[in-house]
């Protein structure tokens, strides 16, 4: 993203993206800008499906979206979220650089099957590291940890339409400062008021 976050605990950071994530704030708030891979990065370059496509996002400066191919149903799996295998030093070193933002944190439950590799870092992922944050009615899909490969999965938490962008909750504790920018709020307003017609 193009946006402006606060950087929360360190232990949030590993559980990025999770929605049900409980964190205690250790660390003082500071504002960073986040790596916006959806800038520099060539969509071409990314592996996708036959259910989805990237394209600009309709959030004001967001960057690149992930948008329905075809209708969607509730439940269905749209995929599972892909990138590099890192240890806890390459974890750190992404940490102390700022460049954590699209690291997934696994289950504890999966450490037996990773040889106790504990995180996924999506920079070099598939399409479901793309996925933007929305406010929850927008939100029509969740990122599931299981146990087991693939460890993350993404499922539809409600019916898709084609041509709809996909949106997911980063989790309960983060801050997204953008959510204040006056292009950012009047979009989501405007798209209310579609929503209650």
């Amino acid at each position: 993203m193009k946006f402006y976050i606060r950087k929360l605990s360190v232990f949030f950071i590993i559980n990025l993206f999770i929605s049900n994530c409980s964190v205690t704030n250790t660390t003082k708030q500071t504002n960073i800008k986040s790596t916006s891979l959806r800038e520099t990065q060539d969509s071409s370059q990314i592996e996708k499906s036959e259910l989805i496509t990237l394209k600009t996002s309709r959030v004001p400066g967001a960057g690149m979206g992930v948008f329905a191919t075809k209708d969607i149903s509730k439940g269905t799996e749209i995929g599972e979220y892909k990138g590099k295998f890192i240890s806890d030093e390459e974890y750190w070193k992404l940490v102390n650089a700022d460049e954590w933002h699209y690291v997934m944190g696994l289950d504890e439950c999966s450490y037996k099957f990773t040889n106790g590799i504990k995180y996924i870092d999506g920079r070099v992922g598939n399409f479901t590291t793309r996925i933007n944050f929305a406010p929850e009615e927008f939100q029509n899909v969740k990122f599931k940890k299981v146990c087991e490969k693939p460890y993350v999965v993404v499922i539809a938490t409600k019916d898709i339409k084609k041509d709809d962008e996909i949106y997911v909750d980063y989790g309960p504790n983060y801050i997204y400062d953008f959510m204040e920018l006056p292009e950012v709020k009047n979009h989501f307003n405007t798209e209310r008021k579609k929503l209650k017609k």
